[in-house]
């Protein structure tokens, strides 16, 4: 959604409406009428907010076709990995996107203040046995949380259980503990979400 003049925005579809078009198809969190569009905003996914000269904001809606939207529910991915064999019998750290494990622990810093859960965890090779087991994680600036999945010969599993609340600029990690040198596990992605 761009702002081009006066009362005049362009959709990402090319279609160009009036702020006087928005009372049919537009749910009113003020009372826009038909005052000229002061600024407007494109969220993704087909959100967007729009502001009027005298402070009223609306959002798409939809019955406008772009979606809802709510500011509490977004997501923001976050993605480790090891790219062939894990490190077995022994602590290790995943690759923030994907690469080998590391016995270095390699961080990303979160861009804003929130709370991280939901763990996914993948492996595409299980650890060959009962009993060889792989804990999964989740660190803050050098410390262990909460969330955790333990895969115990298993090429899949999760911890929606957990969160923990993050400041921005916080550094995460994920660490990998194998607990035997036959450990197979190979070709891992892990995720979470900052929510």
């Amino acid at each position: 959604m761009a702002w081009l003049k006066a009362d005049l925005v362009c959709d990402g579809g090319g279609h160009v409406f009036r702020s006087s078009d928005f009372g049919l198809t537009w749910t009113d969190l003020g009372a826009i009428a038909s005052s000229s569009i002061f600024t407007s905003c494109f969220l993704g996914h087909g959100v967007c907010l729009i502001g009027d000269n005298n402070g009223h904001i609306v959002r798409s809606t939809a019955a406008f076709g772009l979606g809802d939207f709510n500011p509490y529910e977004r997501e923001f991915p976050l993605q480790f990995g090891c790219l062939g064999a894990i490190t077995p019998n022994g602590t290790s750290y995943l690759t923030p996107g994907n690469g080998a494990t590391q016995t270095n622990e390699l961080k990303v810093r979160v861009p804003r203040t929130g709370v991280l859960r939901n763990l996914y965890v993948w492996q595409r090779v299980a650890s060959g046995a009962s009993g060889r087991t792989d804990i999964y994680t989740v660190r803050v600036n050098g410390a262990d949380k909460a969330i955790t999945c333990t895969l115990d010969n298993a090429t899949s599993g999760e911890d929606t259980t957990h969160a923990v609340p993050v400041a921005a600029g916080d550094a995460v990690s994920i660490k990998l503990v194998s607990n035997n040198a036959s450990d197979a596990s190979a070709d891992v992605t892990a995720t979470l979400v900052l929510t």
